[in-house]
């Protein structure tokens, strides 16, 4: 819309690379792929287990990440990282 590339920017390509194994080339697309990239398994085999066990470890996740994230401590450095990535985005596209 406004012609910048958002901080998500090559996010999807970077997930492509570290499924051909190409480490450096991940995270040159995008930093954010390694989180993405967990997330995608981490969330589908949290749901099966529960699934299976008839448990609730992807519930009991979610709230323990949303307490954690809401610390200051955590939260401050994430935000200053996701900066950084942008920065590293932009540099990429116009740089």
């Amino acid at each position: 819309m406004w012609g910048i590339p958002c901080p998500a920017c090559g996010t999807t390509h970077g997930v492509a690379e570290l499924l051909k194994g190409n480490i450096a080339g991940a995270f040159g697309y995008n930093p954010n792929s390694f989180i993405v990239a967990a997330g995608l398994l981490f969330i589908p085999l949290c749901a099966l287990f529960d699934l299976i066990m008839h448990k609730d470890l992807l519930y009991r996740s979610y709230i323990f990440f949303c307490r954690i994230i809401r610390k200051t401590a955590v939260i401050i450095p994430f935000l200053l990282a996701e900066i950084l990535i942008w920065c590293h985005v932009l540099w990429r596209h116009y740089g």
